[in-house]
């Protein structure tokens, strides 16, 4: 490839990069248009909808409510319909009974002022109505006559007066919210928490109104069955469709599943009553209301389409052409009971949504021309800029790598990035005739790798977890490690290369299933085996999150270990897996003791042979798999590295296995922190607080 220069390069690269990037942020820009109008109507739609779904709950969850509370009251007998002392002439007022049952739901209906009326029917005929009228309240009540024939009406205002007296063929048995909620409870098996019925939208037999019937069964103490119904009016229902404003033009629509409307949009052919009650349950096609009709169809098209994709026919956005333009819209159902659902329907017209999109393309479009020229032009100036004085690096780097490493002249830019640059060229010369000082890579080095130390320990049920180190340098050949993890759904962890992955856990994360403990050992002291300390810890802990065994992660390790120590280096070392659900260590040493397990039943501390050589020895480590150790109630398991037991007093006296022992047969009854607490301080005591010569470092594992 033929050189060129930087001025060159950088100016042909950054002219192509410019126009590249234009074209492509005009080409996103233009495609992603279609998206935006997408995106904002869904958001638009998707909130309207949402509004509309939170007020029919408003509208028809305090009615299943009072439903449920008044079925309690008839369980009770408060509802019977008969009078409850002697035979009451069948030409005389029960006015006790009206009275009571006038008490008992005026205070209802007065909170629930989108009921229409309330009723109580018996299998024997007999009805109570409480009806809301204009002028106020009206009660009503309906009676077989006794020749079973014909029914009688009598109907009292709510200040008691005799109103009417009249004869009807009205049978409420007959009626559909009687049938619906007697099949509703037969269906259940029980007049005991049946749930509510709700009717298909119908008119009213008594007001000639449009409305929707919620109805429930019971069985009074007399055994006798008893439906109450409340009546809801559909025009309730169409005062919150007409008052949402989705948008300047926008519409919602709320139909049953058969298509009829039961929620007028905001149109004014039905701002005048009687114009929205000769609308109800009719459909769109009848009301020509073309924009709905044909809103219907693409939500049809859209369902049909979903399912043939296995996506969610109830969540699909469609946009589709009515009354000459583009329009969005989305249909979602209202559950009023398994088998009985309205569906809200929501359209916005898109050019609404274009409006703002288009005026900012072209300015978009505009600002991006303007900013590609004058980025052409600074491009040129700019690669003039900075060739010069990159020039002059060149020319003293060449100087440099020749062994001239007396001051350079000053380069003279306006440029801070450049200048940066050439004040770091000078440091970098004046660092090779100094050499640095090896301190400050000293102290660095120790920060690194007591930030590697973890400094919370993870929880686990029932165990107690501690572990502490002390470098004798700076920096220490010696390290530990506590990895609490949990167990994915999938299983447990096991040796394959597909098994399950463990989930590491924060200190936040509550109590852990399993951790795996690390306590390593390179031979000496200082940068070198700080390294090698610090490398072993890094590649457990991506075999941990790998989910190997610990025998895998040991011949892993060890194969490691051998590629990267050099001669005379090796690294002895600790593994353990404590399990919280079976209460096991398994354990795995390669080389490093003591491990010592007491045993808190007879008080006895047994020794736990090590498994194989140092890790960077042999190839091979040949080391069977050891059956997990099962920690009883109050047992420990102490692992220590030899800069502990090895301590020297003045005398050149070491502090031995068996002081260790006899520390933790001491201290066996207290915390695991109080264990680590105590050989620490048996050894500064034993030592007399004199500077270790190795490094130290302690794990205990107790079972609780």
């Amino acid at each position: 490839m033929r050189p060129v220069s930087i001025r060159a390069k950088f100016v042909r690269d950054l002219v192509l990069m410019l126009v590249v990037m234009g074209g492509a942020i005009i080409l996103i820009f233009w495609f992603a248009n279609r998206r935006a109008v997408r995106s904002l109507s869904a958001t638009i739609i998707r909130q309207t909808l949402q509004t509309t779904h939170q007020e029919l709950q408003s509208f028809f969850d305090p009615i299943s409510l009072a439903l449920n509370v008044s079925r309690s009251w008839g369980e009770d007998g408060d509802l019977v319909l008969r009078p409850r002392t002697g035979q009451a002439d069948p030409e005389v007022l029960d006015v006790a009974m009206r009275r009571r049952l006038t008490e008992r739901f005026l205070p209802l209906i007065q909170q629930l002022p989108r009921l229409s009326s309330l009723l109580v029917a018996d299998e024997e005929g007999r009805e109570f109505m409480l009806l809301h009228t204009d002028a106020g309240f009206e009660a009503w009540q309906s009676e077989p006559q006794e020749d079973g024939s014909l029914l009688r009406r009598r109907t009292w205002s709510d200040h008691g007066a005799d109103l009417s007296a009249t004869r009807t063929d009205y049978d409420p048995r007959k009626r559909p919210w009687f049938i619906g909620a007697i099949e509703r409870a037969n269906q259940s098996g029980s007049y005991v928490d049946t749930p509510v019925f709700w009717t298909e939208p119908y008119t009213f037999f008594t007001t000639g109104e449009p409305g929707i019937t919620a109805s429930i069964a019971l069985r009074n103490p007399d055994g006798r069955m008893q439906v109450i119904g409340f009546d809801l009016l559909l025009r309730d229902i169409s005062q919150f469709t007409r008052s949402l404003r989705v948008s300047r033009r926008g519409k919602v629509v709320v139909m049953t599943t058969d298509n009829l409307v039961v929620g007028l949009p905001d149109d004014e052919r039905f701002d005048d009553p009687d114009a929205r009650k000769a609308a109800y349950l009719k459909a769109p096609d009848e009301l020509g209301l073309d924009l709905a009709r044909d809103a219907t169809e693409a939500f049809g098209d859209a369902v049909v389409e979903a399912i043939a994709s296995n996506r969610d026919p109830e969540s699909t956005i469609v946009r589709f052409e009515s009354l000459g333009e583009a329009w969005w819209g989305e249909s979602q159902l209202f559950t009023l009971a398994p088998d009985r659902q309205l569906r809200m329907a929501v359209v916005v017209p898109e050019s609404e949504l274009l409006g703002d999109i288009v005026y900012q393309r072209l300015v978009i479009a505009g600002a991006l021309i303007g900013v590609l020229l004058v980025g052409l032009w600074r491009t040129v100036v700019l690669g003039r800029t900075l060739s010069n004085p990159v020039e002059q690096l060149v020319a003293q780097t060449d100087r440099i790598g020749q062994g001239d490493l007396r001051p350079a002249p000053t380069i003279r830019t306006d440029i801070w990035e450049v200048r940066r640059i050439a004040a770091a060229h000078d440091r970098m010369r004046v660092s090779l005739q100094s050499l640095m000082k090896l301190e400050r890579d000293i102290q660095i080095a120790r920060q690194i790798q007591q930030s590697t130390l973890p400094h919370v320990l993870p929880t686990l049920n029932g165990f107690e977890l501690d572990a502490w180190n002390e470098p004798a340098d700076e920096t220490g050949g010696d390290t530990f490690d506590v990895i609490g993890f949990t167990m994915d759904a999938m299983g447990v962890v096991d040796s394959s290369e597909h098994g399950h992955r463990p989930v590491l856990a924060s200190s936040s994360d509550g109590p852990s299933d399993r951790a795996i403990l690390l306590l390593a050992d390179a031979t000496g002291h200082g940068i070198g085996p700080a390294l090698a300390a610090t490398q072993i810890r890094a590649m457990l802990r991506m075999a941990v999150r790998l989910g190997a065994d610990l025998l895998h992660i040991a011949r892993h390790l060890n194969e490691q270990l051998i590629a990267d120590l050099p001669e005379n280096r090796f690294i002895t070392a600790w593994l353990g897996d404590v399990d919280s659900k079976t209460g096991t260590v398994t354990s795995f040493s390669a080389g490093q003791g003591p491990l010592l397990h007491y045993q808190a039943a007879n008080r006895q501390i047994v020794e736990v042979p090590t498994d194989a050589p140092p890790f960077g020895v042999t190839p091979d480590l040949m080391a069977p798999p050891r059956p997990p150790l099962r920690l009883q109630r109050g047992d420990l398991f102490v692992v220590l590295s030899d800069g502990l037991f090895e301590a020297r007093n003045a005398a050149g006296e070491q502090f031995g296995l068996k002081r260790i022992k006899s520390v933790i047969l001491e201290a066996a009854e207290n915390h695991a922190e109080q264990v680590t607490a105590s050989i620490r301080d048996a050894v500064e005591t034993f030592t007399s607080h004199a500077p270790a010569d190795d490094d130290r470092t302690i794990i205990v594992i107790r079972r609780t």
